[in-house]
């Protein structure tokens, strides 16, 4: 497991958060990171369709799977 220092705010539970990526980067090393956050914190680590431009780029995928997270948070 990766040693993290959790902020006090997030760790109570108090503050509602999800986690995102790109889909297509697991095999980065940020997706382990937010992996391990999000499992200490309890929270949804997603993934979307396309990069920074996803928006305009893919904005059917992109929105559908960010209006599935937002549905379940």
């Amino acid at each position: 497991m990766i040693p993290l220092e959790i902020p006090v705010a997030l760790a109570a539970g108090t503050d509602t958060i999800a986690l995102a990526e790109r889909a297509d980067l697991r095999h980065d090393p940020f997706h382990r990171l937010c992996t391990a956050i999000a499992a200490r914190l309890d929270a949804e680590f997603a993934g979307f369709a396309g990069g920074h431009l996803a928006p305009m780029e893919l904005p059917a995928p992109f929105e559908a799977g960010l209006r599935g997270v937002f549905g379940r948070l």
